[in-house]
């Protein structure tokens, strides 16, 4: 897991593993073609209001931290995404291209924000 900031945020706060944010959000294979969209000449962002548990557990580790207005791009090697167990292409490397709009609040209950190992590992993140 690796990740560059391509823009940096502003403000104080920094998310946690507990928040609910807004963010735009591409997901790319090696290949640069989006994995969300039947046409690979379309590199339409999504926009999702999402808790950050929400990604796949190395997705949100690499989110923590960011600022509002931030962008980062974070690599997923296949171990940590899906390796063989998935309809992409088996060892799909991730490029996950995002930015942090809102944060809109934190849960300040973790085992409210639990989830099912099955859920967080279906594709990783529910369209907004």
């Amino acid at each position: 897991l690796a990740y560059e900031v391509l823009e940096r945020g502003q403000g104080s706060k920094s998310l946690t593993e507990n928040d609910t944010i807004v963010v735009r959000y591409l997901i790319l294979d090696s290949e640069g073609r989006n994995i969300f969209s039947q046409d690979e000449e379309t590199s339409e962002e999504l926009e999702s209001t999402c808790q950050v548990t929400d990604f796949l557990p190395s997705i949100s580790r690499a989110l923590v931290g960011m600022t509002l207005g931030e962008r980062r791009k974070i690599y997923v090697h296949p171990r940590l995404a899906y390796g063989e167990l998935s309809q992409l292409p088996p060892n799909t490397l991730l490029i996950v291209d995002i930015s942090l709009l809102e944060i809109k609040s934190s849960v300040s209950d973790p085992k409210m924000m639990r989830r099912g190992k099955r859920e967080q590992h279906e594709i990783i993140l529910k369209r907004g």
